[in-house]
């Protein structure tokens, strides 16, 4: 597997890197990076500035694109420096705050369960359907399905498993 290009910010949050693909055009890492807090959240995301600096625009967006109307970006490890396109994808805004709350209290979702190493929580999401979210219980980081199925697959039990295809 390539290892992803990390380009470095400038500023304030000299010394942290954004994440992308190795075949992401070269135009975009030799751009100006920034680091920026998210509205409501200490979130650090990537940005760039545009047009003489009147046009913030996002990393993520470079990769995904802006979203459609209704839609907001998700960075699915929750590190918003890694803009590889395996990480990125696009939610509604309540998706996003559920997934955005694994360490708070939530009125749709039930209380996590800790299995040896990895933290499995559900969420139900605006249509009703369950999702099965991984955590690593050490470092609190979201994991992808594949990685959680990599890494904890054989600790998993049934009932966990079968919520993972149902999630899908």
């Amino acid at each position: 597997m390539n290892e992803p290009l990390r380009v470095p910010l400038i500023g304030k949050y000299e010394g942290e890197f954004l994440l992308f693909d190795p075949d992401v055009p070269d135009w975009i890492t030799r751009l100006r990076w920034y680091g920026c807090r998210g509205q409501r959240s200490k979130t650090l995301y990537g940005r760039t500035y545009l047009e003489g600096g009147k046009v913030a625009v996002s990393a993520h967006y470079f990769i995904i694109g802006v979203p459609p109307a209704g839609l907001v970006t998700d960075h699915k490890n929750m590190n918003g420096l890694d803009n590889r396109r395996e990480n990125l994808h696009h939610v509604t805004q309540q998706e996003n705050n559920i997934l955005a709350t694994p360490f708070r209290s939530h009125p749709v979702r039930r209380k996590p369960k800790k299995r040896g190493g990895v933290r499995t929580t559900i969420k139900y999401l605006a249509d009703g359907s369950p999702r099965t979210y991984f955590y690593d219980s050490e470092t609190g980081e979201r994991l992808l399905e594949s990685e959680a199925l990599k890494r904890f697959g054989k600790d998993l039990p049934e009932r966990t498993k079968a919520g993972l295809q149902n999630s899908k």
